[in-house]
């Protein structure tokens, strides 16, 4: 059953709906790389319910999350090295504000380095890059703090867009050992902490902006060529992602199949993606595994296919 087939249900039938998934996803024993597809398609579409979609414009947009949010590479960080110009990590973020004529009306809070637990200011952390120099956030405690002071300062009724791409730095620090083992025992833990973190997140969003359109992203997989099997577990992850936005009513925008699914094998080196562990002297960025200007295009596609 596809996710958006169910956007209507209760909150109590999503939740079920919710817990079969991760559990499939999680639990289940490990598939070959070549079955990914039809997993991501499960997840690829949860679009935003009627009731939002059928606004004709935003009021505002804010932008939510880690470096993906904030337009970070290696190639714009050179860029913002030499002309000293915050406007040099350009992303996804920019790029959906321009098509959508919300430039003037966007507010990007996004941190390169932010996890759902830095997100929330668990231990007193909060944004890894606020002292590195790249940009000027304007916030000192928690994003999410920041984020529905916002919120709140708009009237309650207001219908912006709020985009969110958090997650992946939760499980980074594991992702070692899921790069030739798709079972990756280290997974289940880890995808607990997040799906609990992202829920409050989505749930003090919600609070804060009932009438909002929230599209979270399910991200690609930046080692899914080079380890075809990481794949398996990179789908766990974006179902659980895609799991706990359904029962909080938002949409998804899927960068998984785009990517890593229609772009399987020239996705990474430089086309879509920096990565590459098969680098020549003309790949630039090898070891970055963000996206290129092209793959940033490829994900604001996906956020404004969400909003169809």
């Amino acid at each position: 059953m596809r996710l958006s087939r169910i956007a209507g249900l209760s909150s109590a039938a999503a939740i079920a709906v919710s817990a079969a998934v991760i559990t499939t996803a999680v639990v289940a024993p490990a598939a070959s790389a070549t079955s990914v597809a039809p997993a991501a398609a499960v997840a690829a579409v949860a679009p935003a319910p009627d009731w939002v979609r059928s606004v004709p414009s935003y009021q505002y947009y804010l932008s939510l999350g880690d470096s993906l949010g904030f337009g970070y590479s290696a190639a714009n960080l050179v860029a913002f090295e030499q002309n000293h110009n915050p406007a040099d990590f350009a992303g996804y973020t920019q790029i959906l504000a321009a098509d959508l004529h919300l430039t003037g009306s966007t507010t990007n809070l996004s941190c390169p380095g932010e996890s759902t637990t830095t997100m929330l200011g668990i231990g007193g952390h909060t944004c890894p890059a606020a002292a590195s120099g790249l940009g000027t956030w304007p916030y000192s405690g928690s994003q999410l703090a920041a984020a529905t002071a916002f919120l709140k300062s708009r009237p309650w009724w207001d219908r912006g867009l709020i985009t969110l791409s958090i997650g992946a730095n939760d499980v980074l620090p594991i992702v070692g050992g899921c790069l030739t083992n798709p079972s990756c025992p280290a997974l289940a833990p880890v995808l607990k902490t997040m799906r609990n973190n992202l829920s409050t997140i989505l749930g003090r969003l919600r609070s804060a902006a009932p009438f909002a359109t929230i599209v979270v992203l399910l991200p690609y997989n930046p080692f899914g060529h080079a380890y075809p099997a990481s794949n398996i577990p990179a789908v766990a992850f974006d179902l659980s992602i895609a799991a706990v936005a359904l029962v909080h009513f938002a949409a998804v925008a899927d960068a998984f199949v785009p990517i890593n699914v229609r772009n399987a094998s020239t996705f990474d080196c430089g086309h879509l993606v920096y990565f590459c562990t098969s680098a020549t002297p003309t790949d630039a960025y090898p070891t970055d595994i963000h996206p290129t200007d092209a793959g940033y295009a490829v994900i604001a596609n996906a956020f404004e296919d969400a909003l169809q």
